[in-house]
């Protein structure tokens, strides 16, 4: 009688269970524009497969796309450091 009782009481706690756990949670807030992460893959010189992949915000890559167009100077370039070329 006991296990009756129990699985009696389960079924009825069961739906308010339910509906408590399928609340709406609330949603992360969506970062801006301008703080999205845009990745770009950009091809190396002299090579046909050779890439390299670059991540940054909307932000910094339009700050990137100003200092070119200004300055023909890009970041993006992984072997600026090392003295190589960049495309």
């Amino acid at each position: 009688m006991l296990k009756i009782a129990l699985a009696v009481a389960t079924l009825i706690a069961a739906p308010a269970l339910a509906q408590q756990a399928a609340a709406p949670q609330p949603q992360p807030a969506k970062a801006p524009k301008y703080e999205r992460i845009v990745c770009r893959t950009m091809m190396e010189t002299g090579s046909l497969i050779k890439k390299h992949k670059t991540c940054k915000s909307l932000a910094a890559w339009d700050r990137e796309a100003d200092a070119v167009r200004a300055n023909g100077v890009s970041d993006s370039c992984s072997k600026r450091g090392e003295g190589g070329i960049c495309s």
